[in-house]
């Protein structure tokens, strides 16, 4: 079980042990600070916010220790998500009981009017950006690009573009020059944890080649499609609305991209199957 228990000891002090928790007791603090309820808490006494499963509960406790009422709901994900939750709940809840106390039913809390899971459970939009090496088989560049998803809890919606560096093949007396421009849309599922998280993509991509020959006659350039299935799996530290990343990929191609002299001679196959490693920055923008 984690649990936290955020209490009112000092005038705009809050607590939470143990201090390790999702959700973190600085991250509820700040939220019921923001929500400018630190003051109605320290009225009506302290509150515990405890996660089990899929579960978070709040119970609201007087300046003596005695439990005023709970409330259980539905725990978000996303650490952050959490301790806005509970924030909300808690600023709700003991702002209702301030307002009520004198007039209202002694010994438990009035019922809050609106319920504000759907403020945590809100839409996440997360912009990246990204460098990367790629390698075929047969020859590897750098690349870079960005990328933003779409996320509600754990399931998430990616748009993505990048491009990958020139590289080269032998053929013929002279060698043959491709780059790549991919774009796409797919889908992510995420796992997040207190200090990070993991999620993985999987996107399919329509990819641009421009080919040129180098040391051949004639010097010739073509512009070829195919359509690429890209598979990536990221690591991440979660430091705020900032997220460094590692990631790894791989992708592969459902066309051939043959590489051939006008005069014969033996064809290039270039490879369907490429390999990704690299690193990243994205920023959250809550909505």
């Amino acid at each position: 079980m984690l649990y936290a228990t955020v209490a009112a000891l000092l005038a705009g002090s809050i607590t939470v042990a143990p201090p390790v928790a999702c959700p973190a007791q600085p991250a509820v603090a700040a939220e019921v600070a923001r929500l400018g309820a630190r003051r109605t808490l320290e009225q009506v006494g302290d509150a515990e916010v405890t996660v089990e499963g899929d579960s978070l509960r709040i119970l609201i406790r007087d300046g003596s220790g005695a439990a005023l009422g709970s409330r259980t709901v539905v725990a978000p994900v996303d650490c952050q998500a959490r301790a806005e939750l509970a924030a909300v709940l808690i600023a709700a809840w003991t702002g209702e009981w301030v307002k009520t106390s004198l007039g209202g039913e002694p010994g438990r809390p009035a019922a809050v009017a609106a319920t504000p899971a759907s403020t945590a459970e809100r839409l996440h939009l997360d912009i990246a950006a990204l460098g990367f090496g790629m390698h075929d088989g047969d020859a590897g560049a750098w690349g870079g690009g960005a990328a933003a998803e779409l996320r509600r809890q754990k399931w998430g919606l990616v748009v993505l573009g990048d491009g990958v560096a020139e590289r080269r093949r032998a053929l013929g007396p002279g060698q043959a020059r491709y780059r790549l421009l991919r774009a796409g849309a797919g889908g992510s599922a995420r796992q997040h944890w207190g200090w990070g998280f993991a999620d993985v993509w999987l996107v399919p991509e329509l990819v641009r080649y421009a080919i040129a020959g180098e040391g051949l006659v004639p010097e010739k350039s073509t512009v070829a499609w195919a359509l690429w299935a890209d598979l990536r799996v990221r690591f991440g530290l979660s430091l705020g609305a900032i997220s460094p990343f590692v990631y790894l990929g791989g992708s592969w191609s459902f066309l051939h991209q043959t590489l051939a002299l006008d005069g014969g001679g033996d064809p290039i196959v270039l490879s369907r199957a490429n390999l990704a490693a690299g690193l990243g920055i994205s920023v959250t923008l809550r909505q």
